[in-house]
C-alpha cells in the first residue's frame, strides 16, 4: 500500500492514508514508518495501530484500500456497508465481490494498476460516490441471500461425481494458494530465526 501510496500522493497531493492494524510481526509498523519517512510520504500518512472501534476511521474515509493476498471478507463487508469504494487485488473466492459493484479490482502485486484505481476514484467525487452506493445495495443484497439453500444444494450437488473444469479464477486461486503457503513457512523460518524455536 505504500508503494502504490506514494504513486497516489504524486497525482493527488492532498491525499491521506490511514493504515489501522498493527500486522504480522513486532516490527510491521516500524518497517511501513521507515518506509514512509523514507520515500517522503510519512506527513500524508497516520498509523493507527490495532483498533477495536473501527467505525469512526470508516466514516471519514473516502476509498478502501485493500491488498490482501488471501482474505478479507469482514473487511470488505465493513467498508461496503459504509459506502466506500474499494480498490483491491483480485480475490475472486470472496462472494462479496462476485457482481463487482462497488469494486475496483486489480491483479495480485500490480501496485501500478492499484494506484491508479485510487487515484481514479479520488479525482472523480461523482465516479466515488456512484461506486459507494453500490457498494452499500449490493451488501444489501448479499445480505438477504438464502445461505440455507445455498448450503443445501451444495451438499445435495455431492450424490453425483464433481466433474473439475479449470477457468481463470481456479487457476488464480491455486496460485494465491501456494504463494501464501510460501509466505508463511517464510514467516515461520523468520520467527524461529530471529526468536528461536
Amino acid at each position: 500500500i505504500l508503494e502504490a501510496f506514494s504513486i497516489v500522493v504524486k497525482a493527488v497531493p492532498d491525499a491521506t492514508l490511514t493504515i489501522v492494524g498493527d500486522g504480522d510481526t513486532p516490527d510491521w509498523i516500524n518497517g511501513l514508518q521507515d518506509y514512509a519517512i523514507q520515500h517522503r510520504i510519512d506527513q500524508s500518512i497516520t498509523f493507527c495501530g490495532y483498533q477495536l472501534e473501527t467505525k469512526p476511521y470508516y466514516q471519514v474515509a473516502s476509498v478502501m484500500a485493500m491488498t490482501s493476498l488471501f482474505e478479507s471478507f469482514s473487511i470488505l463487508a465493513e467498508s461496503k456497508g459504509y459506502g466506500l469504494p474499494v480498490v483491491m487485488y483480485e480475490l475472486p473466492n470472496l462472494e462479496l465481490i462476485k457482481d463487482k459493484k462497488g469494486i475496483i479490482s486489480v491483479p495480485q502485486r500490480d501496485v501500478l494498476a492499484l494506484a491508479n484505481g485510487l487515484i481514479a476514484l479520488l479525482k472523480d467525487d461523482k465516479l466515488r460516490q456512484e461506486m459507494g452506493h453500490d457498494a452499500r445495495n449490493s451488501l444489501n443484497k448479499f445480505l438477504t441471500f438464502d445461505i440455507q439453500a445455498a448450503w443445501k444444494n451444495l451438499f445435495d450437488s455431492f450424490v453425483s461425481p464433481l466433474k473439475y473444469q479449470p477457468d481463470h479464477n481456479s487457476v488464480l486461486m491455486l496460485d494465491m494458494l501456494l504463494n501464501n503457503v510460501v509466505h508463511g513457512i517464510d514467516v515461520i523460518q523468520s520467527y524461529s530465526s530471529n526468536y528461536g524455536n
